[in-house]
Order: C-alpha cells, then structure tokens, then sequence
C-alpha cells in the first residue's frame, strides 16, 4: 500500500512539472521575442533549478529543445543550461552532456562575438566540471563518445579561437576565458591528439603569463587542468617545458598575499589559494627544481620577494617534505641561518614558521637529525622569545609595512612556537641540553620559562637533573632571570619527585611562598632568602644521596668564579657556598673557606695576616653584612669553629708600615679592646655583624656568655652604628624565638640581660632618624623590660611605627610590628590617666591603622593567638573591632584568612564557637550571627547593630558591602525586633553599593534580603518608604525592593492594593503629609510594572480596569492643594502611567494628551480623551468594572474624585453609541443625572457634556431603525437636566449644556413643549461676554427656528420671541469675534424662514440688492441697513423698543449697530412718536470711537 502511494505522489509530481514546463515554454518564447531583461532571465533560471528537485529528465528534455543543432541559442537560454550544470552532479546529466556537447560542436563556427564566446566558455566549463565529477567518483558515462565530440571541440576552440596575437593586444577577457575551458577539455582527449598541440598551448599559455592583470585569475584554474593532464602523460618527457614554465609565473608569487600577516581580503584569498594550486602541480614534476627557484631568492633585497619566497618555501616543505631531497633540506636551513641578523620582523616570522614545520616534519618521519643543524634553528627560535621588554615598549608596535606584523606579535608567535615543541617530549633529546648549556645566559630566560613549563621528564634525562639541583636555585636567581621564575619553581617539585626523594612538608611550603612572591612581584628580602636557602639545603640533602659530598664542592666551585663574576648573582652565591660549607665535616676545609670569603670583602686578610700597607677600600655594605650572614650559615652546624675563627681573626698579625705587632692587647678577645683605629675599623664591623648573624643560630646561653660580652663594649662607638643595628637585630630576633621556652636557662637569660637593657635602649635612642632595625630592636628591649611600660611610651613607639615610611612587604618590617603588637597585647599594664585603656580600644586603634596592610594583620593575627582575651569593660569596642575584621573578611583580599582566624579569636573571648572552615561567607555569616544573637541579650544585640550602622557610615566599605548585606539578611531571620533601624541600615548599605565598583556583587545579595522582607513585612516595609521624601526617579533601594515584588504574584497583588489604596482613600491617612504619600503611591505603581515579566503579564489583564481608574483619579487629585504633593506629583504620575500603559498595551495615546494632564485647565479634556480612545477599544466588560470602581468615587469629599468619575461616565455614554447594553447604559446615564446639582461647578459642566453624548446612541438607532430604545422618561429627564443647567450661574455650565442640546433638540420627544421656555433661556444668553457661550446660543437658537419651521410651530407667543430675538442677530453681525458674526449670518435663514421673510435668505447667501449707494459699508453692515429699511410696519415700534434697550449695551459694537440701525429707520421709514427718542439717543455726547465710526457711516447715508 505504501508504495502505491509512493508511486502515485511521484506520477502527481511529474505530472505537475510537466504543467509547469508547459507554462515556462510560453514564457520563454514571450521572453524571447521581447527586449532582454535581466530580472525576468534570473527568475527563469531559478525556477528551472528548483524544478531540477522534482523531476530532472523532464526539466533537461523541456531546456534542451530551446538548443536546437546547428544554431546558437539565445543568451538566457544558455544561463538556464549553465546553472542546471552547476546546481547538481544527476546520473541523467551523463547523456544530457554528452548531446550538449553535441549541439555545441554543429554551433561553434557560428559563435563570432565575445559575450557569446563567454557564454559558450562558461557552460563548457560547468559540463567539463560534472564529467570531471563523474570519473573521480567513478560514475559511468560513455568516455569514448565524450573523448570523441571532446576533440573536435578542442581542436575547433584552440585553432580558431585562440590567436596569440590578438590575445596581446585585444579581447583579454573571452581568451583567458578560452585558455581555462582549453585546461577543463584536456582531461578529456586522447594523449596521442593532445601531444600534437602541447607545445602550440605552451607557447599561448606563456605568453598569456607574460601579461600581469587582475583578470588573470580566471586562467589559473583551467591551467592548473592542463598541467595535471601533463605530468599523468609524461612527466619527465615535459620537464623543460614546466622549468619555463615555473620562471614565467614567478613573479606572480612576488606578493605580499601569502604572509597570513598580510591585511585579509576575500577575493585576495582565493587568487592566493589558486595560485599555490597551481605551485604544487608544478612540484609534482620536480620537487627540488621548484624549491631552488625561491631559496635563490630568499637573500633578495627586495622586502616583499624575501618574505614571499620564506612563504612559498614553508608551503612547499609542508606539503612535500619527504619528497625534497636532503641537500636542498639543508640549502633551505643555510639560507635561513644567513638571515639570523635580519632586523624584519616578518621574515623573522616567516622563519620561526618554516622551523616549527622542520621540527613537526622530522617528528612525523621520526628522521635522524644528524645533517641538520637545529641547534642552530632552535637557538634563533629562543633568540626571537628573548627579545627584549624594552625593545618591545620602543618598537613593539612598530608594523613591518605592508605587513601588520610587530615585534610584540613576532614575540607571541616565537613563545607560542616553543611552547608547542615544549609540550611534546619527542623534542625532550632535543631542547633539554641545549637549556642546560644556556641555563645561566640571563638572555635566554624567557624561552627557558617554556621549557620549565613542561614539568615532564624522561627517564633518559637523569643525567641532567643534578646540574639542575646543583646551579639554578640561587637567592636571587629566580628574580635575576627574566621571565623563568615562576615556571623554573612550579617545575623543582617535578624534577624532585622525579628523582624518587622525600622532602619535609616544609620545603614545598617554602616553594609555594616563593610563587607567591615571584607572582605578586615582591622584591626578594630577607624571609625570600631564609626559604631559598632552605630549599638549598633540602637540595643539597638529596644530592648528597646521588654524589660524593666532596664532589658536590668540587664541582660548585669550578662554577663558582662564573657567577663571581656577575654582580647580580654574586652575593647569592656566596651565600650557597656557606651553606655548603656547613655540611661539610672538614673543618680545616670550613676555616679555608671561611678565610676565602673574609678576603673577598677585606682583600688586606690573606695568610691569616692583615696588612695595612696595601691600599684599602672601604668595602660596600651589603658585601660586609653578605660576609656575616655567611659567617652564620656555616654556624648553624659549626657555631663554635666560626667563633673561633672570628676570634682567629681578631688576634692575626697587623702588618703596618714595616713594622709587625699583635693585634691582641691584654686580653683573650680583640673586642674587648676600645680602640678607634680607623685602620680596623672596618674589620671590626663586619666581624660584629658576623657575631649578629651567628647569634641567629645558637641558643641562648651561647649569646649571652660569647656574643654579648663581645658586641657591648663597642656599643658607644658611632663609626660602628651601622653595624650594630645590624648585629643587634639579629640578636633581638634570636632572642625573640626562644622567649617562649619556659625552661630555667631562659628565666635566667631576661635576668642577666638586664644589665645590657638600658645601654641598648640609650644607644637605640641617639639615632637621629630611627631606621626599621633600631625599632625592631628597641620592641625587644621594651618587651623585656621587668616594669610595666607606660602609656604614652607606648603610644609614642606605636607612633613612630606607624608614620614611618616603611616597604611593609619585607619580613623584617613584619617582624618590627609582630614585636610591636606585642607591648598592646602582652603583659603590660596600659593606662590613660586614671581610668584603664580597653584592649579593644588598642585592638581597633592598630586595626584602623593597618587594615589595609595584608603583611601587617597576618603579624596581628599571630600575636593575638597567643593571647587570651575577654570582655570586661563593656561590648561597644569589643563590636566594633569584630564588625572592622568582618569588613576584612568581605574584602576577599589576601588578608582573609588572617581576619578571619582573628575574628574566631575575638568571639571565643566570649565563649561564643564558630567554625570558621565554611565554604562560602554566606555559611560563615550564618552560624556567626545564630552563636552570637543566642548568647547576647536584647540591649547587647541593639548595641551591636548601633555598631554595625556606625561602621557603614565610614568610607572605604565597598568591597565589604557584599558580605555585611548577607549578614544583615542572617540577623533578619534571627528575628531582630527594631525594624525602623534594620530599614535604616538596608538603605544605608543600597545607598553605598550604587556609589561603588561592586554594585552587581552587593545588588544580588539585597536581591535575597528583599525577598525575605516582601515575604514577612511587605506591608511595613512599603509603609516606611510611602513615609519618605518624594524622589523621581524611584531612589535604588525602594526599585530594587518593588523589582522583587513584581517577580511573585501574591507580592504584587497585595503591594495594588496596599499602593491603590493609598491612592484611592487618602483621608485614610492619619500622619504625615497625604501628598507626599500620593505621590510615592503612584510614583512606586509605576515602578512595579517598569520592567515586564511573566508575573505582571499574568495579573495585569485582571486589574487593568481598577489600575486605569486609579490612574485616572490621580491625576485629577494632583490638581487638588491637599492631594497634589510635590511639585512634579503629574510628571511622576503620567511616567507611572505610561509604564500602565506599555505593560496593559493600551494604544493610542499621544503626547498632546499627556501634556494636557500637567495643567489644571486642561487636565479635564486630556482625561476625556484618555478615557475616549480607552472606550472605543474596550469591552463591555471591562466598562463596567471600571464602572463599579469608581461608583463609591461619587461620593467622595474630594471634588477631584467626583469630578473624575463623571469624566469617566459621561465618556463611556459617548462611546457606548451602538448600546450593546441598554441596560448598563440607562445605568450610566441615571448616574450621570444625579450629579446635575453638584456643588462644584465643574461637576455640573462635565454632568452636561457627558448627558449630550447620548446623541450618538439616538442617531445609531434612528440610521440603523434599530429595535433598542432608551426609555422616554429618561429622554425627557435629560433634556429637563439640560435646560435647568441653562440657568448655572456658571458659564461653563452654560456653555456644555447648550453645546449639549444642540446635539439632542432633534431627538428628544415632546420637544414641542420646551420651547418657550428654552428660547427665552437661550435669548437670555445672547449678550453674555463669554464668545463661546454666544456662539452656543446662536447655534442653538438657529436649530430652535428650524424646528419650529418644520413642526409648523408658529404661535403668536413664539413668534413674537422670534421677532426681538431677530434684532439680536442682526446687531451681533457685527460682534467683535468673528465666529459669533458668520453663525448669526447662518442664523438669518432660519429667523426668515419662520417669519417668512424670503429676504433674509438671499441676505444670508450674500444676495443683497440696495438702492441706495452703501459701497462705503462692510457687508454686514449693508445686511443691518437692509433688515432696518425692511421691517415690517405692524411691528416697527416693537423693533424700536428694542433697538433703543441695545443703545444702553457695554459693548460699543453692538451699541453702534444700534444706533446704526435707528439712523436709518429714522432717515428711511415713518419712526411718528418715537423720532424723539431715537434723536436724543442718538445724539449721545459722550460715545466710543468704535460707535462714532459706524454713526459717521449711517451719516453718509443721510446726506444722500
């Protein structure tokens, strides 16, 4: 069944493309016989190549009767076939070339122009293209009929199409096109007919090459077909003919394009990927022949041939290594080694490519390098590694034009090269003893860090390991050679293990602090020296294992003069010599040694002989003080020989000016002697510095019967200050270690060492600018001191201290402070006057000294663990130090783990435990506040969070904001009870973070603070910010709060109501300023919905109807004095509605109407609109929630509420004209009359508006004689309403009703009965200054008169209203407004039409006809002089009545008109009793220049 179904879409699909063929046959001979057009041509192709998916026998048969024999076919024709080529390789395409070709062939002698000749070329090379494709993936086609038609094609094209001579001169781009088929078609004939025409094509193909022009791409493809062809016929028989070939293209690969440093550029790319196809066919013939073309090349003067052949040359090697024979191999490397000094930084680039490929290369043929000189390639690879930092800040960015190489992207690539070879252990024979051998070349060092950085060792490579061990692990060595520290020191722990040694824990813990310094990039001191030594000794420990202890010696010191003679690794070596020489046994070896080294530094000891006689120079300090601390190093094993020696030393004899004496006076000791010979005086310093450096290693007894008594008597000796710091530091320190041992001899020592106290303090003291090492020594002395120390002693040392400007990074500086810290925190009893000072007092006091000084807390750390501690004066500063080392904690800085240690110090000092080993500061801050809050009581825990607010106000806190926010959060769940301060403080810590640089860090941590304070006190928490000072925009604290309660539905449903409350019934506000609240109610609304969320999405369409009402309350109460609030309360309300709007997509509402809302005049029309453009688009439904909102709104005290829900109704009554719901309209409309006689004049007017928009309703029902019908009564009520409202006092109210009636007169029932009353309402309006309200009355009296003419209403009491109202309109048709002057002209056709005065109508279209000449009147005076002349006789006097009651009008116009009007009724008409009384009128003294000027009119007509 499946199959069927399969079989029948294929027939249906065939089917259709046979349709569609049929279209495309008519719209292809349509387009053939029209002019070309390219759109429609491009349109075809793609249309054939899709149906080509569907069935391509029928698209080919369809195509391919356009080609007929014989003929050539037009050019879209050939497109169409072209493209069907290209789009896809169908087995059916195998016989459709092959009768292509066929057609080709009968039409190529016809083909006489270009363009066809490259349409032609085209398609052929798309046909050679998909045979090419079928013999490669041995798909089978009739080659012998292809080979066939092929050479006839060939033969026709090569013979008559390709002529050299025309090539050189004219159609460029149809023969290169010709050549690139030629290529294509060889593949494609017979060897023994190809061979005739070989060298035919030679001689066309190179003078094509001879041409250089940007077209020549087009050519290469097809010539690279052509050269393939060659070397499968013979390729030794054409060698020649590819020799000359090879030369003529080579300056096509004089380019910069083959450098990957050259710019990028696509079609670049591809003209460079042809033409190294085309290099690697030529090679093919012969490998070496091509390759020693562009070796001769590569010392060439010329830039781009240089880099270009370096180039070439790293292609072909990489591709056809093994075919090149050796001696070219090493042609390659010699040239290269020629150009070591090439100052280029691309051909050094180039270079370092072309080593890389000869390493991989002879890896990959695992080939002997003997013959090959790499150690010479890779000494020029660590040559380019190691240039210089220096060189790389001057020319480092300097670019080796046209190249975008530099020395620094030269560097990279070098040290990236030698990473790579480094990481592979075939090269370990290779790279390991050429590093040995440039081991201490400081050069080198960078590409030595590479090799360290491998830390992989071969077995093979033991014999390398002890020259390792033996000479690279100096003092200074590691800082010395640039760059190789740090990896030279990650790789020990591997050469160690690899040679199967256990070493102490403390040794790799020594390794680790040298990374440290060598990683943060400390200056090598005193404590970096300790741990390198003690390394060296550990070293040295392991290759006593592997060697003779003897021969160790023997060997260092044939190295020994080779460092010697650095400055740099001078002392180091010296130094490592000692240590040495302290496992040595032989102590006449040690004294000879100790003798060598005395004599660097006082090259007047020789032969234990010092003789003055030679000239002497001061020795440099750190040579001297070098001497001592060897001294010390071999005193660590031998302390009593050195002593011996020193004393040797002393006591030899003094050779001075021929003369020979002792050098000893009376006794045993030389420094007993108090001599100042300046002669000695140097000897005699580096020998007390020596006795220093020998006290660091002997115990207490020793110093205090052989080293003391020998230093002290020189004590007063200023030439030897110096050296005693320097002695009497190393004292202290020795002294410092073992004060902790409780044995007796310690006792016994601080006993006898008080006759030394006072003299060391007094000698310290001289010392006009104390130096770090009189300080470190005098914290001993005071330390040992048997009284308690004074206050200000102390003070003034920790001040000393402190002010001094001190590297805190050296150990010795720790140390000077370690000591100091302990006169704060031992057994000293400090005062400050009477009352005791606290220990957190002093604690806070360093801490805020140091706390930026990681070097400096770990010594306070280590101090205070030695203390005990607790709280006996109260917890304020007990607080504040815990809360300023958790700031240290939060840092996450280097002093972390010292601060933290201190702060499991500080809470056991109340027994309070916490583990101190959590994995994150959340974990730590928990249990910290859980221990501490369980063991404090309420006031001690107010205390502590008094505290912590202090500490927040301080400065420098960012970094510490994080941490104290999660510790904030942790005392919430604990359940604080002063919330008003908890709040405080969380805006404090919000407030900081937005000023800081970790703002995301501490923002994610008040996120989770936030969440928990919406989940138990969102009520509260929104109560206190309504409470605070407005600010627009929203500050950070309460956005990041409302952000979090907008993610969770029940959140933001209660913060609606809470805010809409606030909003809705502000005389529920008891305290503070009601405004204020409004304004942060709606301000907070708009926060909510700022940012969209599902959250929001969700709950929205649920409330959008109580929110828009609200909105719309508001800014009717933003213009009311006791709600309106800050100044900008409608900037900040319209912004909140706005985000209402974005959110709710309520549409439609442009700026205009936002602009309306920030006036109080205005502000009613923008909220109409608002809710008109809202009306039109929403529901029923939602009409009527927003209906039931606001009904309690009628009642409100606040006028602005009342006024809104009138707004809000009487819009919905004008939208609601299609009465989908009679009876929620009847609703409305009941509503809306209630509100007529509202105290507020504004009520009343909207009341009128919104009753006038029941129009729209009755008008629907009368066009659509609609079914619905709003109740009668109801009419007649509005209607009633409306009328009554004529009579406000208020215009407004005036204006809105009768603008109302107007809209209603035609559709109210029973309108006959009002009116009378509502003309003489309407006529009594006719002279009010307001222009809007006369205009409403013409209006609407004009529409009176019209229903009065249609129902035929012509009662002699209406008409007689008519009569007086007509001299109204026409004395207003010159009324001072404009509007007021056209609507009473418009008015006259209805006036005339009820009187029947035909009259009137032509005067209303303008048609006045007048005896008299007026021209000098306007034409609305010309209409009054018309009606005057005109009035009916019967009722004269009663216009004359009333024309005199408008002589008495304030407005000059119309009492002009008047009087106008009278001139002319006593000039032209029978005036008989009344000619008096228009006389005196109008002979008025007194009058206005706008009454003269039309009286001086009606004058002109008198004199006619």
């Amino acid at each position: 069944m499946g199959s069927v179904m399969i079989k029948s879409d294929q027939e249906n699909s065939k089917q259709a493309v046979q349709a569609a063929t049929r279209v495309l046959k008519k719209t292809i001979q349509c387009v053939l016989t029209s002019p070309a057009n390219e759109e429609v041509s491009q349109l075809l192709t793609e249309i054939h190549v899709k149906l080509m998916g569907i069935s391509d026998e029928i698209v080919i048969n369809h195509i391919s009767d356009f080609f007929e024999s014989g003929r050539v076919p037009e050019l879209v024709i050939l497109k169409i076939i072209q493209s069907i080529f290209q789009s896809a390789t169908k087995d059916y395409f195998r016989q459709f070339s092959y009768e292509i070709l066929q057609k080709i062939l009968s039409s190529l002698s016809l083909v006489k122009t270009d363009n066809i000749r490259l349409e032609y070329c085209e398609l052929l090379q798309s046909i050679y293209r998909t045979l090419i494709y079928f013999e490669e993936n041995q798909i089978q086609i009739n080659l012998e009929q292809v080979q066939n038609v092929s050479w006839l094609i060939f033969d026709q094209v090569s013979k008559d199409w390709v002529t050299p001579q025309v090539f050189m001169i004219q159609q460029y781009q149809s023969q290169v096109q010709v050549l690139s088929l030629i290529g294509f078609m060889c593949q494609f004939v017979q060897r023994d007919k190809l061979e005739r025409s070989v060298e035919r094509l030679n001689q066309v193909y190179l003078s094509v090459l001879k041409v250089r022009s940007n077209q020549m791409r087009a050519l290469f493809e097809g010539f690279n077909k052509f050269l393939e062809r060659l070397f499968i016929l013979d390729k030794y028989f054409y060698e020649n003919i590819i020799k000359s070939i090879t030369v003529s293209i080579y300056d096509f690969f004089k380019n910069p394009i083959f450098s990957p440093n050259y710019p990028f550029d696509e079609n670049q790319l591809k003209y460079k990927n042809d033409l190294l196809s085309l290099l690697q066919t030529l090679s093919r013939f012969n490998i070496d022949n091509c390759l020693d073309l562009f070796i001769n090349r590569i010392n060439s003067k010329e830039q781009v041939e240089r880099v270009s052949c370096l180039w070439i040359c790293n292609f072909i090697i990489s591709r056809n290594f093994n075919q090149i024979s050796e001696p070219y191999k090493k042609q390659l490397i010699m040239q290269i080694q020629n150009l070591q000094f090439e100052q280029d930084s691309e051909v050094r680039y180039a270079i370092c490519e072309i080593i890389l490929q000869f390493c991989y290369k002879l890896k990959e043929g695992e080939q002997n390098q003997v013959g090959y000189d790499m150690k010479a390639l890779l000494f020029y690879l660590f040559q380019q590694v190691a240039i210089h930092d220096r060189e790389i800040e001057e020319y480092g960015q300097v670019r080796a034009n046209p190249y975008e190489t530099t020395l620094s992207i030269l560097k990279a690539r070098a040290s990236k090269i030698l990473q790579t070879l480094c990481s592979d252990q075939w090269f370990d024979d290779m790279i390991w003893p050429m590093a040995i051998e440039i081991i201490n070349n400081q050069k080198f060092s960078p590409g030595l860090a590479h090799i360290f950085k491998q830390r992989q060792l071969k077995p093979r490579l033991q014999i390398l390991m002890l020259p390792l061990l033996e000479y690279y692990y100096l003092y200074k060595y590691l800082t010395f050679f640039q760059n190789m520290g740090l990896e030279a020191t990650n790789f020990l722990p591997v050469l160690l293990k690899s040679m199967d040694i256990k070493l102490p824990t403390a040794c790799f813990q020594h390794i680790d602090t040298i990374k440290f310094y060598l990683q943060s990039k400390r200056q090598p001191d005193e404590y970096y020296e300790d741990r390198v030594s003690s390394i060296w000794k550990q070293c040295l420990q392991a290759i006593i294992t592997y060697k003779e202890l003897n021969v160790i010696e023997e060997d260092f010191n044939a190295q020994m003069s080779t460092y010697l003679n650095s400055p740099a690794l001078k002392l180091p070596i010296m130094k490592m010599q000692a240590v040495l020489m302290s496992f040595l046994k032989n102590q006449e070896t040690i004294k000879f040694n100790l003798d060598k080294l005395f004599s660097i530094c006082h090259p007047e000891y020789t032969n234990q002989t010092i003789n003055l006689n030679i000239p002497i120079n001061e020795p440099e300090f750190t040579i001297r003080q070098c001497v001592a601390d060897c001294f010390g190093y071999i005193g660590e094993r031998h302390s009593g020989l050195v002593f011996d020696k020193i004393k040797a030393i002393l006591n030899c004899e003094v050779v001075q000016k021929k003369n020979t004496g002792s050098f000893k006076d009376s006794m045993m000791s030389m420094f007993q002697k108090t001599s100042t010979d300046d002669s000695l005086i140097n000897v005699r310093a580096t020998l007390i510095m020596a006795l220093g450096s020998l006290s660091r290693f002997v115990n207490l007894n020793f110093i205090e019967i052989n080293i003391l008594p020998n230093i002290m008597p020189f004590i007063q000796n200023e030439q030897l200050t110096q050296s005693l710091l320097v002695s009497l530091e190393n004292v202290s320190k020795s002294i410092e270690k073992q004060l902790d041992n409780s044995e007796e001899v310690t006792q016994q020592f601080l006993y006898n060492f008080g006759r030394y106290r006072e003299q060391i303090m007094g000698f310290i003291q001289k010392q006009k600018t104390p130096t770090i090492r009189a300080l470190n020594t005098q914290n001993i002395q005071l330390r040992l001191s048997l009284q308690p120390l004074d206050f200000q002693r102390v003070l003034q040392q920790v001040k000393i201290h402190l002010e001094g400007n001190y590297d805190y990074e050296n150990e010795q500086v720790s140390q000077t402070f370690s000591n100091l810290y302990m006169l704060f925190l031992g057994s000293t009893q400090i005062f400050d006057g009477d009352s005791n000072l606290n220990v957190w007092q002093q604690i806070l006091a360093l801490l805020n000294q140091i706390k930026n000084q990681d070097i400096l807390l770990e010594g306070l750390q280590k101090t205070m663990q030695r203390q005990k501690f607790k709280v006996d004066q109260g917890y304020k500063f007990y607080f504040r130090v815990l809360l300023v080392l958790l700031s240290l904690v939060y840092k996450n800085t280097g002093s972390k783990r010292f601060a933290v240690l201190m702060v499991e110090k500080v809470l056991l000092s109340i027994n309070v435990y916490v583990d101190i080993y959590q994995k994150n500061d959340d974990d730590f801050n928990g249990q910290l506040i859980t221990a501490l809050f369980d063991k404090l009581q309420a006031s001690e825990s107010n205390l502590f969070i008094n505290e912590l607010h202090n500490i927040l106000l301080e400065d420098n806190m960012d970094e510490s904001l994080t941490g104290f926010a999660q510790l904030l959060l942790f005392i919430y769940k604990k359940g604080f009870q002063d919330f008003e301060k908890f709040i405080t403080i969380l805006k404090l810590i919000c407030k900081k973070s937005f000023e800081s640089n970790y703002s995301l860090y501490i923002v994610e941590q008040l996120n989770k603070l936030l969440k928990e304070l919406a989940h138990n006190n969102l009520k509260e928490t929104l109560q206190g910010l309504l409470e605070q000072q407005y600010e627009f925009p929203v500050n950070n604290f309460s956005k990041l709060f409302l952000k979090q309660i907008s993610e969770t539905k029940s959140y933001l449903v209660k913060s609606f109501g809470i805010l809409t409350d606030v909003l809705n019934n502000p005389e529920d506000v008891i305290t503070g300023n009601i405004g204020n609240y409004m304004v942060n109610a709606s301000l907070f609304l708009g926060q909510l919905m700022y940012d969209e969320n599902t959250v929001l999405n969700d709950l929205i369409p649920k409330s959008k109807s109580q929110l828009l009402s609200t909105f719309i309350l508001r800014f009717m109460t933003c213009h009311e004095i006791q709600l309106q609030g800050a100044n900008q309360a409608v900037q900040s309300a319209i912004w909140a509605f706005q985000n209402f709007l974005n959110i709710s997509n309520i549409e439609g509402i442009a700026l205009q109407i936002f602009k309306k809302l920030l006036t109080e005049d205005e502000v009613e029309d923008g909220v109409s609109e608002i809710m008109m453009i809202y009306g039109k688009s929403a529901t029923i439904i939602e009409q009527r929630k927003v209906f039931d909102f606001i009904q309690d709104f009628t009642q409100k005290q606040y006028l602005t509420f009342r006024l809104g829900a009138v707004i809000i109704i009487g819009q919905f009554i004008k939208t609601n004209k299609d009465l989908p719901n009679v009876e929620f309209y009847v609703e409305l409309l009941t509503t809306l009359i209630n509100f007529d006689r509202d105290n507020s004049e504004k009520v009343r007017a909207q009341v009128a508006n919104g009753l006038g928009g029941v129009s729209y309703a009755l008008k629907k029902i009368k066009q659509e004689e609609s079914d619905i019908q709003i109740p009668q009564d109801l009419l007649q009520k509005i209607f009633e309403s409306l009328i009554q409202l004529l009579d406000d006092a208020h215009e407004t109210c005036i204006k809105h009703a009768m603008l109302s009636l107007q809209n209603l007169i035609y559709d109210i029932p029973n309108v006959i009965e009002f009116i009378p009353q509502l003309l003489l309402k309407v006529i009594a309006n006719f002279e009010k200054q307001s222009v809007q309200i006369r205009i409403s009355a013409f209006s609407l009296f004009s529409k009176i008169c019209k229903i009065c003419f249609e129902k035929n209403i012509n009662n002699d009491y209406i008409l007689n209203y008519l009569r007086q109202a007509q001299i109204s309109i026409m004395l207003h048709l010159v009324d001072d407004s404009v509007q007021v002057r056209q609507i009473c002209k418009l008015s006259l056709e209805n006036v005339g039409e009820i009187l029947n005065k035909p009259l009137y109508l032509k005067l209303s279209n303008g048609e006045i006809d007048l005896d008299q000449k007026v021209d000098h009147l306007d034409e609305n005076e010309k209409i009054i002089f018309s009606i005057s002349i005109n009035f009916e006789q019967e009722y004269l006097q009663l216009y004359i009545q009333a024309l005199l009651e408008f002589c008495k009008s304030p407005e000059y116009s119309i009492k002009g008109a008047a009087m106008f009007s009278l001139i002319i009724l006593l000039s032209f008409r029978e005036v008989n009793e009344s000619r008096q009384k228009i006389e005196e009128v109008c002979s008025e003294p007194k009058l206005k220049w706008q009454t003269k000027q039309i009286l001086m009119k009606a004058s002109i007509l008198l004199t006619q």
